[in-house]
């Protein structure tokens, strides 16, 4: 089985297309409810869009002014295309809009959800340490969260999105 390259690109090609709705999770860990499993991937969005909106906000004021958007490389029409209420600042509301961030953390789940079910090549749900090694350079101790010997498909979601808002790749 050939290394599946996953990186933050995917993030870029999720920001293009927000507009889905967040959907329930399929046949992975049933009896978590849709907030349990979607909890740590909207944490880890959330922390991601965070960081970017600190960035823009030299001053840290909890505001993004134009001129401090521009002066780390936001283009000024970018800039007022968040401006949602023209007021000439952006809020991390208006930075990462609610929608936006469920738009995301559906596709990281189902990109996450449709990898997991590629790699679990004997179809037992879980992944053991060697179909992890066959797939993907990611170790599987990063994965297995409660240690078990095995990756439920709650925990490849949730290190999926780790590693799909950190910037590092599978």
């Amino acid at each position: 089985m050939k290394r599946a390259p996953l990186s933050v690109a995917l993030m870029v090609l999720l920001l293009s297309g927000c507009g889905a709705a967040p959907t329930a999770p399929q046949g992975a860990d049933d009896a978590r409810t849709t907030a349990q499993a979607v909890a740590p991937v909207t944490k880890a969005v959330k922390a991601y869009f965070q960081a970017k909106f600190d960035m823009l906000d030299v001053d840290h004021s909890g505001l993004v002014t134009k001129a401090e958007a521009i002066s780390v490389g936001l283009d000024p029409e970018g800039f007022d295309a968040y401006d949602a209420d023209g007021n000439g600042t952006l809020t991390l509301g208006e930075f990462a809009p609610s929608h936006a961030i469920e738009a995301i953390v559906t596709t990281i789940r189902q990109t996450a959800a449709a990898e997991f079910k590629r790699m679990d090549v004997n179809g037992d749900r879980a992944l053991s340490a060697a179909e992890m090694a066959q797939a993907v350079a990611l170790p599987f101790a990063m994965c297995d969260a409660n240690r078990d010997g095995k990756i439920s498909a709650s925990e490849f979601e949730n290190a999926f999105a780790l590693v799909a808002t950190k910037g590092t790749s599978l």
